[in-house]
């Protein structure tokens, strides 16, 4: 389930579809924006995080914005979240961006609540995307309010 763009093998390429803890974890790669795009499936468990930290590691290696798409996941597990926020901390210290997508309003209040309004969550990953292309300069919340980017 894993693609790649222009340019040989990647990270995301080997790591691929695999499968870490209940979910299923993949890493396509929007090559003209550069931006990765890790995508996890089903239950999303503290292992299956972990393997999406690295994921989203090698994109910060790499100078790249990235989204953690978690549209097909149907939960998310509490503890997990300080790996999120610790990743874009990292990335944004080295000029990249991290943005999540969850479509289950589940998934995006434990983000919210595990992260404090430190990590931006979206409803879709086009909404995602655009965000951390910079192409949309508010964040939405799932209540309708919006503030400006962080």
């Amino acid at each position: 389930m894993a693609s790649q763009g222009a340019g040989g093998s990647s990270a995301s390429e080997r790591a691929g579809s695999e499968r870490a803890g209940s979910g299923r974890v993949a890493a396509p790669v929007d090559p003209p924006a550069t931006v990765a795009v890790v995508r996890v499936e089903g239950e999303v468990d503290v292992a299956a995080l972990e393997a999406c930290d690295w994921l989203l590691q090698q994109a910060g290696e790499q100078g790249r914005r990235a989204v953690l798409d978690l549209s097909q996941a149907s939960r998310v597990e509490l503890s997990g979240v300080r790996l999120l926020l610790a990743r874009r901390r990292l990335l944004k210290a080295s000029g990249g961006e991290l943005s999540v997508a969850a479509g289950r309003r589940e998934v995006r209040d434990v983000l919210r609540a595990g992260a404090g309004g430190e990590l931006p969550v979206f409803v879709t990953l086009d909404e995602a995307l655009a965000w951390v292309r910079g192409e949309s300069e508010t964040v939405t919340a799932s209540a309708g309010t919006r503030r400006a980017r962080s």
